[in-house]
């Protein structure tokens, strides 16, 4: 689960995915988890770094990416979605399930693209930058955790 609480909001992260693309099914054996040297979901300078000191209290779970308001967000591994969303703090929230214990999450964004359940492939597009969840500027949130700890994603990132 994300760091922080929050109540869902409305049709707000209404997903806008392809009707014509096929179904996807999730591997015999289940999602493989993740490895180091994964792309990054967006290109972008890095702000607010992995267990730093947050301006107002608390500390970086994850990374903020910082890019051009609806550029397109893309999944580092295969995975199934498990959360898509709004989140108090996090505006439009998307998580990707990639097996073994390992989550991916995604925020602030404009729009999601993916549903709950939906199955995605590596580098598919899963939803666009925004700046949603109280930003001043766009850009997109991104942690990783594995057994349920965030663990430092530009280790993890090319």
């Amino acid at each position: 689960a994300p760091p922080a609480a929050g109540t869902a909001r409305g049709d707000s992260a209404r997903s806008e995915a392809p009707k014509d693309e096929a179904a996807k099914t999730e591997p015999d054996g289940g999602f493989p988890g993740l490895s180091k040297g994964l792309p990054r979901p967006v290109r972008g300078d890095v702000q607010g770094r992995f267990g730093a000191q947050r301006p107002e209290g608390g500390i970086w779970r994850g990374v903020v990416l910082r890019a051009a308001a609806g550029t397109p967000v893309h999944a580092v591994a295969p995975g199934r979605v498990v959360f898509a969303h709004w989140l108090t703090g996090f505006g439009n929230l998307l998580i990707i399930d990639h097996g073994k214990q390992y989550l991916s999450i995604y925020a602030y964004n404009q729009s999601l693209l993916r549903r709950v359940g939906d199955v995605v492939a590596r580098g598919d597009e899963i939803a666009r930058v925004g700046a949603t969840g109280g930003q001043v500027e766009p850009g997109l949130y991104f942690e990783l955790r594995h057994q349920g700890a965030p663990i430092n994603p530009e280790l993890w990132l090319k």
